[in-house]
């Protein structure tokens, strides 16, 4: 930019359109805004402002040739890292679409029947049993990676300060079992957060001998 504009009075064409093109820009989001907040006032009194600055955007489009266009460039680039950064959540999101619970047990329980199982136990960590995230989904009936038991593992705040506590709730099928861990609102796990649940987990699992 330096080289080319050289003096900050060869700006004047860019700094215009850059100028009145984020202030057109300002004015569709206020109006959109108060038009979902339900305040027509507002949205008008918008409407009017928005009106101004699109007149101004246009006289300075007239100075695209000379110079105005290196705005547009400019301002192309974020644009870009937007789109491809949301296209990119959106398709994230419906790949990463929760199974429900007895969707996800009709095919467990046909994955299961079958004799190809990995030895030992399995620790999916969830947050509720009644909706299945994805990547257990492409862990077992993607990739076939299905162990001869399956533990469900939650953390779950008690309303009461301290203590942990942990235990198997009912089995949801052969083979898969849920196991929950409930400790109050005040303990601090976030310190070293994985070795803590990895030992309460074990611990029970240990004591009740499942593994």
């Amino acid at each position: 930019m330096m080289l080319k504009f050289q003096a900050s009075i060869n700006l004047a064409a860019a700094y215009g359109l850059a100028g009145t093109g984020t202030m057109t820009i300002t004015g569709v989001m206020i109006i959109w805004i108060f038009s979902l907040r339900k305040q027509p006032l507002y949205a008008i009194g918008g409407v009017a402002v928005t009106c101004m600055d699109v007149m101004y955007f246009s006289a300075n489009m007239t100075k695209i040739p000379h110079g105005a266009y290196w705005s547009l460039i400019i301002a192309s680039i974020p644009l870009a890292v937007i789109l491809l950064w949301t296209e990119g959540q959106k398709q994230l999101y419906r790949q990463m679409e929760f199974m429900p619970l007895e969707d996800f047990l009709v095919k467990f329980r046909e994955v299961y029947s079958k004799p190809r199982k990995s030895e030992g136990t399995a620790l999916f960590l969830l947050k509720d049993v009644k909706e299945i995230p994805f990547y257990i989904i492409q862990t077992m009936f993607n990739h076939g990676v299905v162990y001869q038991n399956n533990i469900f593992f939650s953390i779950i705040k008690r309303n009461d300060p301290y203590g942990v506590t942990g235990y198997f709730k009912e089995e949801l099928s052969f083979g898969l079992r849920v196991f929950q861990i409930q400790s109050g609102y005040m303990e601090v796990v976030e310190t070293d957060q994985s070795k803590f649940v990895e030992r309460r987990c074990f611990e029970y699992i240990n004591r009740l001998k499942i593994v």
